[in-house]
């Protein structure tokens, strides 16, 4: 195993000329954090790197984004929202760049609406949020704690207020869903006007603790 892992990432500048730049929504990908402060049961993020949030320093982020003229980019952060304070910071250094991004966050980024107008003004469109199931029980289940059904539909009209898409991930197999479960997911995506939805199937991951409760 690895050593105890460092506050600050340093990651090398890949070899873009390498990658094929056609048949890509965008060929210009970076990651500005990684880890997730949360550690939900089905999640390999946390297998991987400990429940940890790190941060690449934000001077070297903006000099990236400088040299290669980026006009959109697709931040692979695992929870680009995971610290609403380094959040704040990344965000109002991109705003002079004026470029279009997305990424990923936990829907809790709508409890804050200082940081969803900083996304917003930095040229935020849209975000990847997982929002699971519309059942309590299943999201307790998996130690979803972040997400709260009841104010699913505050916090989507709170982003979309912004202005920010959502890509709703939804996953379906846990334990209290039935036949039901489909039909009312797809009522409540496009009740919510959601802009893109991603359907998926629990996957036992090895090392995550759902696969464990599997074993």
């Amino acid at each position: 195993r690895a050593g105890e892992r460092k506050k600050f990432l340093t990651i090398p500048r890949p070899k873009r000329s390498l990658f094929p730049p056609k048949g890509y929504l965008t060929s210009i990908t970076m990651q500005t954090t990684r880890g997730c402060p949360f550690a939900c049961d089905f999640c390999s993020v946390t297998t991987f790197f400990g429940r940890t949030y790190r941060f690449c320093p934000i001077p070297g982020i903006i000099s990236e984004l400088r040299d290669l003229k980026a006009k959109l980019v697709a931040f692979v952060d695992d929870n680009i929202g995971g610290n609403f304070k380094r959040a704040k910071e990344l965000f109002s250094e991109l705003i002079p760049l004026k470029l279009k991004w997305y990424s990923q966050a936990s829907i809790n980024i709508s409890q804050d609406d200082e940081l969803l107008e900083l996304a917003r003004k930095s040229g935020c469109i849209g975000l990847f949020i997982g929002l699971e199931s519309l059942s309590t029980q299943n999201l307790e289940a998996v130690g979803k704690k972040v997400n709260v059904v009841e104010k699913f539909e505050q916090a989507i009209e709170k982003i979309h207020y912004y202005g920010l898409a959502i890509q709703g991930a939804f996953i379906f197999g846990l334990d209290e869903d039935d036949k039901s479960v489909f039909k009312q997911t797809v009522e409540f995506a496009k009740k919510m006007k959601l802009e893109a939805v991603q359907f998926g199937i629990l996957t036992p991951f090895p090392g995550t603790p759902l696969y464990a409760q599997m074993e």
